[in-house]
């Protein structure tokens, strides 16, 4: 799991309006643009008395499979709740620490999770959040990608055994057919990486646009 601990700030910068030329020279308003974040963001905010809690959700609740890969369609942003109580949009989103806050791209606060946090509780607000950004079935994609490691570990296995009996020395009759079954592994390799990112790409819902 990998934690953006740099950022200190998540609530936008003030929206800015932009004028095309006929605006600028009709002298019509121009909207403002408003802002709009590649990915949906999940932070995790974190207790300044109670460590142990904090370990607890960052060693066990973020360690699970699910949430591991549900993630990996977030920026994961990890604060401290001094931090969190300086920012405009995460100030209001619970009073609880640790706490989870998703938001969606827009900057909204999408869902909570606080107090006792728990991976089936942080999953469960992991899809109702990718449900409000993403066209995609962020659910079907997560399952997919469950089962992509173990088909990836069974390779890289073979592969290994293979490659060992290559370097110790194989017989000329078992050359040709050992460089094959490892090229035809290392085919099965390249295709399960090109499947992981089809099914990390999801396209976002876009910005809603006013009524």
């Amino acid at each position: 799991m990998t934690w953006d601990t740099n950022t200190k700030k998540i609530a936008p910068p003030q929206a800015v309006a932009t004028r095309s030329a006929e605006q600028e020279e009709n002298k019509d308003e121009a909207p403002a643009e408003k802002p709009f974040a590649k990915k949906p963001i999940l932070v995790f905010i974190e207790s300044a008395d109670d460590t142990g809690a904090n370990d607890k959700v960052a060693n066990i609740v973020f360690d699970n499979n699910k949430v591991i890969l549900g993630s990996r369609f977030f920026k994961c942003v990890r604060m401290s709740a001094a931090d969190a109580e300086n920012d405009a949009l995460l100030r209001d989103s619970g009073k609880k620490l640790p706490r989870i806050v998703m938001i969606t791209p827009d900057y909204e606060i999408g869902k909570v999770v606080q107090g006792k946090v728990k991976a089936g509780d942080v999953y469960k607000a992991m899809k109702a959040v990718a449900k409000k950004s993403y066209k995609g079935n962020f659910e079907r994609n997560v399952k997919a990608l469950l089962k992509l490691p173990a088909d990836y570990d069974s390779l890289n296995a073979e592969l290994k055994v293979l490659k060992a009996k290559k370097e110790k020395g194989l017989k000329p009759n078992e050359v040709k057919k050992v460089n094959k079954k490892i090229a035809d592994l290392e085919d099965q390799q390249k295709k399960l990486e090109e499947r992981q990112a089809e099914l990390l790409k999801m396209d976002l819902k876009g910005p809603k646009t006013a009524a």
